[in-house]
């Protein structure tokens, strides 16, 4: 996976989730609105599903960054005659985002905040 900051910036994997195979956190500044994210499938995999949604391959996925922790969901489609006997399956991977602020006890339980946001 690779994720870039709204201003081009690569953004490191954390490294808690450099060994596991299917999840990966990101930590982001707290000045990131949105981050674009490419996911790196099979070269002939049809389509990726980005929560849901389908998008070609070679396209980054926007994410909003809204809360102080999102997570995003990514399927990798793949068809193969041989491999998967026509059928297709799915790899699906979880990406969290986690701004700073969601590991710091004093912002969560900052009374001068709304409770809304």
């Amino acid at each position: 996976m690779y994720v870039y900051s709204q201003y081009g910036t690569l953004i490191q994997e954390s490294t808690k989730t450099k060994k596991l195979h299917n999840k990966f956190l990101y930590v982001l500044s707290t000045l990131h609105d949105y981050v674009d994210i490419y996911a790196e499938c099979d070269p002939e995999t049809p389509y990726y599903k980005w929560d849901g949604e389908i998008l070609s391959p070679g396209y980054p996925y926007r994410q909003y960054i809204r809360h102080p922790v999102e997570h995003v969901m990514v399927s990798c489609a793949y068809k193969h005659p041989r491999w998967t006997g026509g059928s297709e399956i799915l790899r699906t991977y979880l990406i969290k985002l986690e701004k700073p602020e969601a590991t710091d006890l004093e912002y969560l339980f900052d009374t001068t905040k709304s409770p809304c946001l």
